[in-house]
């Protein structure tokens, strides 16, 4: 059968779905960014992507798997030095953080029920 076009002006479909957003204040969030990204460094996120790289895994495959990987394994071809991975990383996931809230924004003005909550336990109320 036929594909059926998609839906781009209303969200009928998604009035079945719980949507929550997640919405601290953006100090906060970028705080917890940065402190999260210090933990993964600190834990050998960099060994483990160079490990993925000796198992097999290709460094395309590896950009795919997000921002971190994808800038480690550009680090790794060398294509970018370790200063500049932690100088612009966090400010990359701290953008795709903002686009994630601004792709919310749009599903809601097309009529998606967003419950907007300031921290996880806020959600866990919601969902529980």
């Amino acid at each position: 059968g036929k594909v059926p076009p998609l839906q781009t002006d209303s969200a009928p479909e998604l009035s079945r779905f719980k949507i929550i957003g997640l919405n601290p204040a953006v100090e906060e969030l970028n705080q917890k960014i940065r402190t999260r990204l210090k933990a993964r460094m600190k834990a050998g996120m960099l060994e483990e992507v160079r490990e993925l790289n000796r198992n097999g895994v290709s460094y395309a495959r590896l950009e795919s798997f997000g921002l971190e990987y994808r800038a480690l394994a550009r680090h790794l071809q060398g294509k970018l030095t370790l200063e500049e991975v932690n100088e612009t990383l966090p400010y990359d996931i701290i953008h795709y953080a903002k686009r994630q809230r601004s792709s919310l924004r749009r599903l809601e003005k097309r009529g998606a029920v967003i419950h907007w909550v300031e921290n996880s336990e806020q959600a866990l109320k919601l969902v529980v």
